[in-house]
């Protein structure tokens, strides 16, 4: 593997720098306190990806909470455009 240069040089010193930041930081907390920690974590990410999922395969309930909180109303289907 060639040696790093340029930019990506400077985005391995940047990860190392932040990660011996925090560990130091956090070395003052027990390993299994670490792990709680990391897993509720992970799990809120989880969540939060699983919801925007839902989301993204729902569009028609987003689209008529949409209308019932701004009061408008959202056609079932797109009139074709009248041709002169």
């Amino acid at each position: 593997m060639p040696p790093l240069t340029g930019w990506q040089a400077q985005l391995v010193v940047s990860l190392q720098y932040i990660g011996n930041r925090v560990s130091n930081a956090t070395a003052w907390i027990p390993n299994w306190a670490g792990a709680i920690l990391f897993l509720l974590l992970l799990a809120g990410l989880v969540w939060l990806a699983l919801r925007q999922a839902r989301a993204q395969n729902q569009p028609s309930l987003q689209a008529s909470h949409v209308a019932e909180t701004t009061g408008s109303s959202i056609p079932d289907e797109q009139e074709a455009p009248v041709e002169p």
